[in-house]
């Protein structure tokens, strides 16, 4: 029998009632399942409900869940494996070599959590601890996701880019009014530059990383569509292969974005007589994010 137990150790943690009632063929209603949480499903990478056991009329369902479900839904892990190798990960075999170490060693939870320290611990490095908040990194992706739908891309020195925030002054976030801009701002020049950049690689790193999770999931329904005795590795592969150009385009496509943004923020310190010590220290974050990203996508790969 399928128990959430076993649904844990395969997808790195406890997933959503639509992605169980997907993945295993059942129709759990939501009186079948016991929630503890609203959080992320590490499934669909939507926040829902999540499922942390199934009260007896789900156990009688699960009993009859379908258990011949690796073959069907094995290409989403590997599509991670062979398309992360290109896209938004860093080009050279020792990140991947660095990306396997932490995937096949640690669990999805745990590199997470990784991550959202990394974040914290650049915020504190920068200067900007506290600044940079969600909602900005969230507005940032979104008018960028505007942007490239509206077909915009970078061109010449990279100006052209969106600014979501421009932090200038004190501003919002320094106790009183920004000189100029948004009104946002951190008090001094250095930072308010920081600031500005940091956000819009937050919301950059957003926006790809949805873009690939998405290039996935088409990926998955292409395969759970084909008639089963078409489920084959054959079949697999062309999918695969069908999409690792466009994966390997969003990682041409982002790495040209965060060079003129780094740019443009390197232009802008020097011009206000400020050290850019920052803009490698961001440059290597933007790295190792990858690095994690496709560690992240290993483990989830692993526990398929």
């Amino acid at each position: 029998m399928i128990t959430t137990k076993k649904i844990e150790k395969r997808f790195g943690g406890y997933i959503c009632r639509r992605c169980i009632n997907e993945v295993y063929k059942v129709n759990l209603t939501r009186h079948d399942c016991i929630y503890k949480s609203f959080d992320v499903c590490p499934r669909c990478g939507v926040e829902h409900n999540i499922v942390h056991d199934f009260r007896s009329s789900g156990v009688r369902i699960m009993k009859k869940a379908k258990v011949g479900f690796r073959a069907r839904y094995v290409v989403l892990p590997l599509l991670a494996v062979l398309i992360i190798g290109g896209a938004f990960v860093a080009h050279s075999n020792w990140d991947l070599i660095q990306a396997a170490r932490i995937g096949l060693t640690t669990d999805l939870e745990t590199i997470q959590l990784q991550q959202k320290e990394k974040d914290q611990a650049l915020a504190k490095e920068l200067g900007i601890d506290g600044v940079v908040t969600d909602d900005m990194a969230s507005q940032a992706a979104a008018d960028l996701e505007a942007y490239l739908n509206g077909g915009g891309s970078v061109s010449g020195d990279g100006s052209n880019l969106p600014i979501s925030y421009r932090f200038s002054g004190t501003g919002a976030n320094g106790g009183g009014e920004g000189t100029s801009g948004s009104g946002y701002g951190t008090g001094t020049p250095e930072k308010d530059i920081i600031a500005t950049y940091t956000a819009q690689l937050y919301g950059l790193r957003d926006v790809f990383q949805g873009r690939l999770n998405g290039l996935m999931d088409q990926a998955r329904a292409e395969y759970a569509a084909l008639p089963e005795e078409e489920q084959t590795s054959s079949a697999k592969r062309s999918i695969i292969n069908s999409k690792i150009g466009q994966g390997e385009a969003m990682e041409e496509q982002c790495d040209a974005m965060v060079d003129a943004y780094l740019k443009q923020m390197e232009s802008e310190l020097k011009a206000a007589g400020q050290s850019t010590d920052s803009v490698k220290e961001l440059r290597d974050y933007y790295e190792e994010t990858k690095i994690n990203q496709k560690a992240a996508y290993m483990a989830q790969a692993r526990n398929s």
